[in-house]
């Protein structure tokens, strides 16, 4: 590997990699995921073994784009020597939870963690997890999102608000507000100092919730609904440091928000509220608005509003618009303070709708562009550069033309109504204008399709366009998630478009599951190499089992986990990852000392009639070429293809034993065997790989082989479509 270094005195200097100091390496692996590094330098040499291995430099591990076996030897080899280094554990995949050897069932040994990402939890693990956080004096921020319902959310804060030294905490709790119960009273406060709550929240949970919080600096509220029990107030209580306030009031009404803004938000000094077809005029009434303010937010220097509902006048024919009261928000108080605001009239899919917004968005992470029936209400020409704006949505994509903003920073881009090849006008983006999206927005992580007609499009012609291949080879795209239907044709496209995809969810309508199953599993399919999940939302009950027969009958997968939450269905996918003179198999239904029992594929013991193990390991590895040998004769029998057939010299089966030409048979133990007996079994077996790997390579395009590939005139042969 060759770099450039750059000095003052030398316009340019070529050095070799290992030249560099170890300081400057140490900087360049901070910039990489960790288990890459581990991939890339530990068996480079010694140095960079010893620079992995005796760092004390803090780790940060993410398993969320991670391979089942890649994941069980970065955690056998890294994670659990190396627990006194992990200062970030991130989790997401929801089959990993169930893994006895995952470092969250150990994770009260882990004394210098300081961030914690669970996502995708199922509420069983979350319950047994909290209560060993406890005991772990470092960890400032936690984060956690559940995939099924929890019963009783109160008692998951309740756990949350012991944890000794906690400075973030982001929460997102499927459950219901019905089941409302009182925090227990506690002997401490929470150190949380940032809350953010991604779920539905009742007032009353919220008030509980804040009672205990006393050092809350900033404050997130996705969602607060009325409480559907009487409340009875928890006594007085302060939050002398709470400045900062986002919230969701689309289900409350003015007058609670008021309440609430009296009882514990009258110090905040920034306010972002957002109110969604919510019908109290009180929330765009000018006068009510200054008299909270003046009241009972002296603190308040940024005002920043969103209301969106249904408006019966507006037309799309340019007619005047009627009964409007924000124009009462251009009085001397708003002035004053440089609060200034714009109505827009938009259609969004087939609803007209009225949005009155702050018209300096203050760092807003989200921005939907849509069609505008009407020009805003504001002029303001000047190109905007959007720094804050992470998930951008395009409902439209006239509006992409003359746009005045700019969003240089987006890692995720939600496409509503995508993928329609129809006229201009049309609300729909085509696929032309969404490769166009592509090619300048190369920091996009996350593409999410509302939906996807894709009509007229012509798949082949399109994946032969220059740029098509130009965004196919640069964009940095790993998570697609198709909303609704998804049809073989328009995802086999988009897996060409995103080459690098490692997680998959498709819609609950999608057609013909099972065709797409096989086109994700092949494993000569390059566009899917890096796929480590596929998540299949609202399937029918019994689509599990034929997934399952499925995967097995046709061994798409032999290292794999299948997993049912509710309606949705997770699979984790395994690459085999090969380890030289050390590989081993691991018996996946067998488990010991709760690990899954290993078989390695190499011995150290001098008399072989010893190793039991080793015994066990060519057993298994026969039992390997087997399946492999059973997966191309069912496939080609399904293909009905005389040309196609196959054929291996050695008949075997799955308990050791493979038979000679004349049907004679031979066991590849070594215990109570003789040494010909078992050097006979070896070669027959190793015979039947070789024949497997020529027979693979035959079917190969003719410029993905080498001379050496090919089987040889001398070579068995076998019978090929070419």
């Amino acid at each position: 590997m060759n770099v450039l270094v750059c000095f003052s005195s030398l316009k340019e200097f070529i050095t070799c990699f290992e030249d560099l100091s170890n300081e400057l390496i140490y900087e360049i692996f901070d910039l990489l995921d960790f288990h890459h590094v581990c991939q890339a330098f530990d068996s480079l040499n010694a140095r960079f073994y010893n620079l992995i291995t005796n760092s004390t430099l803090p780790i940060e591990v993410n398993l969320s784009s991670i391979s089942k076996s890649t994941f069980k030897r970065y955690n056998k080899d890294i994670i659990l020597p190396n627990k006194h280094r992990i200062h970030s554990l991130h989790l997401s995949n929801p089959c990993l939870y169930d893994d006895i050897s995952l470092p969250i069932h150990i994770l009260s040994k882990f004394l210098r963690l300081k961030t914690l990402s669970l996502n995708n939890i199922e509420s069983k693990h979350l319950e047994y997890l909290l209560p060993t956080l406890v005991s772990l004096p470092c960890l400032s921020s936690l984060s956690i999102t559940s995939i099924d319902i929890i019963v009783n959310r109160t008692a998951i804060y309740s756990q949350i608000i012991r944890l000794p030294a906690l400075k973030y905490c982001s929460l997102s709790l499927k459950g219901s507000h019905y089941s409302e119960v009182s925090l227990p009273t506690l002997d401490k406060y929470s150190t949380i100092e940032h809350l953010i709550i991604k779920h539905d929240i009742s007032t009353n949970e919220l008030y509980n919730l804040l009672s205990s919080i006393p050092q809350l600096r900033r404050v997130y509220i996705c969602y607060i609904l009325n409480s559907w029990t009487t409340y009875m107030k928890p006594s007085p209580f302060l939050l002398p440091y709470l400045t900062h306030v986002s919230l969701d009031l689309s289900s409350i009404s003015f007058a609670v928000f008021e309440e609430m803004v009296i009882d514990i938000f009258h110090v905040v000094h920034v306010l972002h509220i957002f109110i969604h077809n919510n019908n109290d005029q009180m929330y765009i009434n000018a006068n009510r608005w200054e008299q909270l303010i003046l009241s009972h937010m002296r603190n308040l220097r940024i005002f920043d509003i969103r209301h969106e509902t249904w408006s019966r006048n507006i037309t799309t024919n340019n007619q005047v618009i009627l009964n409007n009261p924000t124009n009462t928000f251009t009085s001397s108080f708003w002035s004053e303070r440089e609060w200034f605001f714009t109505q827009q009239f938009i259609q969004e899919r087939y609803r007209n709708c009225t949005i009155f917004c702050s018209i300096e968005p203050y760092r807003r992470k989200y921005y939907t562009l849509c069609k505008q029936i009407h020009p805003s209400t504001y002029l303001n020409s000047k190109k905007t550069h959007l720094q804050s704006v992470q998930h951008l949505r395009i409902d439209n994509e006239n509006e992409i033309i003359d746009c005045k903003y700019y969003f240089p920073n987006v890692t995720t881009l939600t496409l509503e109504n995508s993928l329609s090849c129809t006229l201009i006008k049309s609300r729909s983006l085509s696929l032309t204008k969404i490769i166009e999206i592509l090619q300048f927005t190369p920091y996009i992580r996350t593409l999410i399709f509302e939906s996807m007609p894709l009509y007229g499009v012509n798949y082949k012609s399109i994946q032969q366009n220059q740029t098509f291949q130009l965004v196919s080879n640069t964009n940095m795209i790993t998570n697609v998630i198709f909303k609704q239907r998804c049809t073989l044709d328009k995802l086999q496209l988009f897996v060409a478009l995103c080459s690098r995809i490692q997680h998959l969810t498709l819609g609950h309508d999608t057609e013909d599951l099972e065709s797409i199953v096989r086109f994700l599993l092949k494993k000569r399919n390059e566009n899917t190499s890096n796929l480590c999940s596929i998540r299949l939302v609202s399937t029918c009950p019994f689509f599990l089992a034929t997934l399952r027969t499925l995967i097995e009958s046709e061994t798409l997968l032999t290292d794999y986990i299948l997993k049912k939450v509710g309606t949705n269905i997770y699979l984790w996918r395994y690459k085999i990852i090969p380890l030289g003179s050390h590989s081993y198999i691991e018996v996946l239904n067998e488990r010991e000392n709760e690990k899954f029992v290993q078989l390695p594929l190499y011995t150290s013991q001098r008399y072989l009639d010893l190793d039991i193990p080793f015994d066990k390991a060519l057993v298994a590895f026969l039992d390997c070429v087997n399946q492999f040998k059973l997966a191309i004769e069912s496939k080609n029998k399904a293909i009905n293809s005389k040309n196609k057939s196959f054929c291996l010299p050695y008949k075997m089966n799955g308990k050791g034993i493979i038979s000679d030409s004349n049907g004679i048979p031979f066991s590849v133990k070594f215990q109570f065997n003789s040494q010909e007996n078992w050097t006979k079994a070896l070669k027959y077996m190793l015979t039947n790989l070789k024949w497997g790997l020529s027979w693979i390579t035959s079917q190969l395009p003719d410029d993905m082989t080498t001379s050496n590939a090919i089987p040889s005139s001398s070579s068995p042969t076998v019978a090929s479509p070419r």
